[in-house]
């Protein structure tokens, strides 16, 4: 990969990181090395996917066996298609296999502590992509995240947003209480 990157904080409590990623063909996988660690969060980006049957390189426990959607009796909808994911427990080699009709990319990330982590993804020629994280991951560090590209895409530019929600205290006097009106 020969990502472009860079990185800002700006006045709403987010810092970013922009890097450019050549979408993967149908089918087949990219493995990434990409680790950024932004505002304490660290996000490591594992791999990149075309549409496709896929499988993906986990690290994950055995005990941590999950597939399917996360409520079996319910479909999950990524844009406008049901996608299949499922992990395979094999000695040191535990992967998650994807069946998806968009590119999408799986991704880690640490401990949080309340910071909220969005990626957002432009293609080649400027537009914006709409993204769609796969729910229910249960355990699962790994996580997925879907592109709605276009046909005519080459490339995704990911920018990698971790905000932190702003938090205040505040005391409010309680109304006063005429004698003439009892409380309910």
């Amino acid at each position: 990969m020969s990502p472009q990157r860079g990185s800002s904080v700006d006045d709403n409590n987010k810092t970013t990181h922009s890097l450019g990623c050549p979408l993967p063909p149908t089918d087949t996988v990219k493995l990434l090395t990409d680790t950024h660690t932004i505002d304490g969060v660290t996000v490591q980006l594992t791999a990149m996917a075309g549409a496709g049957k896929v499988s993906y390189p986990i690290a994950m426990p055995a005990a941590n066996r999950w597939q399917g959607n996360p409520d079996p009796s319910q479909s999950v909808r990524i844009f406008d298609s049901s996608p299949k994911l499922e992990t395979e427990i094999s000695g040191s080699t535990n992967k998650i296999h994807v069946e998806a009709d968009w590119p999408n990319v799986a991704f880690e990330v640490s401990d949080t502590q309340g910071q909220n982590v969005l990626i957002k993804a432009r293609d080649n020629q400027g537009r914006e992509v709409p993204t769609q994280h796969y729910p229910g991951m249960g355990a699962l560090r790994t996580r997925i995240l879907f592109f709605k590209t276009e046909p005519d895409a080459k490339s995704l530019t990911l920018k990698i947003i971790v905000h932190r929600p702003r938090e205040f205290e505040f005391f409010i006097k309680p109304p006063e209480l005429s004698e003439e009106k009892p409380l309910p």
